[in-house]
């Protein structure tokens, strides 16, 4: 056999698993470039107490702030700590949504006090806190920061004093939009305020979703391929007549047949017809006359064994030609329906 049928028969054995990781490739990259994002930016609830805790009633025990008696009017000063950090891409200040305020909104609560407590930016340490609000009907209280830049990396730990009935829980929300990022949220460490998706639960939706598409690809290149060999079937019909018999199973053997398989008659066709495979059988499996199928290991990833139809093929050791009955029509629809290929 000559060296260049040797190439041929080993590009056909490698052909499929190169495909198949084209495909792979191909899918994958096109999965991170969709579902990637470069932007991190994220508020987080640290911890919250109160400033002074009374369990017991005591009398004549007073609590003012501004001649208000907290413990008879019911209220409680609180101190609630946030860490905000963008662990992606620069946020610029045209990022912001220049028509929204970008701050924290405290639900029936009055900010008395807010600080930043440190900062890795100098910037950020001198200008992030901007101003607290409070509408004339006290529902709320917004804390606005600054539309400042946040580098990569960039984080700051603010704390505030609220303002609130004893009996009221801690209800915070985010202000404002930044481009690139779908919505500000806050995490805690405890869930308190948000329940964030696992990472797992990313990770396992992302491999299953990937699978999906990759099936997807698969399932359009199988569909797009068969019918196309269809066309080339009836193509051939129409120039040499209908198919009886044999002929019909081996044109449906075509239908379905792998690249590897198409190569190997490609390969025939073009070294008169006889090859020798013994350099490339890792194991030669016993051959008897009742089986109808004769099966063959090549060096090939994972060993992929493939079957040889004796319809087409006539195996003789590890030699393999054409089914001499069948030789010339294999001849002339191979000949035809490979020509495109």
């Amino acid at each position: 056999m000559s060296n260049e049928s040797n190439s041929i028969i080993r590009s056909v054995i490698n052909a499929s698993a190169w495909s198949f990781i084209g495909i792979l490739l191909t899918v994958v990259f096109f999965y991170w470039q969709e579902y990637r994002n470069p932007f991190d930016f994220k508020i987080e609830l640290v911890d919250q107490f109160n400033l002074i805790e009374v369990k017991e009633s005591i009398s004549d025990l007073k609590i003012l702030y501004k001649n208000d008696d907290l413990l008879r009017s019911g209220k409680i000063i609180k101190v609630v700590r946030f860490n905000i950090k963008n662990s992606g891409d620069t946020i610029l200040q045209n990022y912001y949504d220049q028509l929204e305020p970008f701050g924290l909104r405290f639900m029936k609560s009055k900010i008395l006090n807010a600080e930043v407590i440190e900062s890795n930016s100098a910037n950020l340490l001198e200008q992030f806190i901007s101003e607290a609000r409070t509408p004339s009907n006290p529902e709320y209280s917004d804390l606005i920061f600054s539309k400042l830049i946040f580098d990569e990396g960039d984080s700051i730990s603010i704390k505030v004093t609220l303002l609130q009935e004893s009996q009221e829980n801690l209800i915070v929300t985010p202000l404002g939009k930044l481009a690139n990022i779908n919505a500000l949220t806050i995490s805690t460490p405890t869930g308190e305020i948000e329940k964030t998706t696992p990472t797992w639960a990313y990770f396992a939706g992302g491999y299953l979703g990937l699978i999906g598409l990759l099936l997807f690809f698969i399932a359009i290149a199988d569909f797009s391929r068969t019918r196309l060999r269809k066309k080339k079937v009836i193509k051939y019909i129409n120039e040499h007549g209908a198919l009886l018999g044999v002929e019909e199973e081996i044109a449906n053997l075509y239908l379905g047949m792998s690249n590897r398989t198409l190569g190997l008659i490609s390969a025939l066709m073009n070294d008169d017809y006889v090859l020798d495979l013994s350099s490339l059988v890792n194991k030669q499996p016993e051959i008897t006359a009742h089986l109808p199928l004769a099966s063959f290991a090549f060096k090939a990833p994972r060993n992929v064994q493939y079957k040889l139809s004796r319809l087409i093929f006539h195996v003789d050791g590890t030699k393999v030609a054409f089914n001499i009955e069948n030789h010339a029509f294999l001849k002339s629809f191979f000949g035809e329906v490979l020509r495109e290929q």
